[in-house]
């Protein structure tokens, strides 16, 4: 799946509007991460069809950072129309055109929100640096920089991950295996 800069620009709303109309940043971008992790896990592919890097504080979904980073690097007025930033909050500024989602997604997209609603963004982040597909990057700290992730790292059970991404070794073999195939067909 291709990255579609108006699903994106949905989801982030989404998760705004569901925190009561704005939410910090760092935590959204979290949530994107959960919820990418959890629907490759169980759909085989990701909800924002963005690409990951390892960076000192996160794993972060790349496009979708530079999003609300850079709105002029996108079409800024489309974001504008949608998000605003208010320090460092994600602001919704009209209602979810829920017409971009499958039924599927927005179920993932709740049960992530509700899942990590009371976590703080400091929480989320430090929460997020227990998964072994950031652990693996974890020198990125210290070298200030930030690393490309792999995408297959998301199929990696961790020893303290929430109970959502429990999933049998054989049903995250088969997503995995399934995975894989369209990549190669799509590639």
């Amino acid at each position: 799946m291709k990255y579609d800069l108006d699903k994106n620009i949905q989801i982030l709303n989404y998760f705004a509007e569901k925190n009561g109309g704005s939410i910090n940043y760092t935590k959204i971008l979290k949530l994107i991460f959960f919820s990418d992790k959890l629907f490759l896990r169980k759909y085989w592919r990701l909800i924002t069809g963005d690409i990951y890097s390892a960076m000192k504080m996160w794993p972060v979904a790349s496009s979708t950072y530079q999003l609300i980073s850079n709105p002029e690097v996108f079409n800024e007025h489309k974001i504008l129309e949608n998000l605003t930033t208010n320090w460092y909050d994600i602001v919704s500024n009209k209602k979810t055109d829920l017409d971009y989602f499958a039924e599927d997604e927005l179920k993932i997209l709740d049960t992530v929100y509700e899942t990590f609603k009371e976590y703080d963004y400091k929480q989320i982040s430090d929460l997020t640096h227990n998964y072994e597909e950031w652990k693996k990057h974890d020198w990125v700290v210290d070298a200030q920089s930030s690393s490309p992730m792999n995408i297959l790292d998301f199929f990696i059970d961790s020893l303290w991950q929430n109970s959502i991404f429990n999933e049998s070794q054989e049903d995250l073999e088969l997503s995995k295996d399934i995975y894989i195939q369209a990549q190669s067909i799509y590639a």
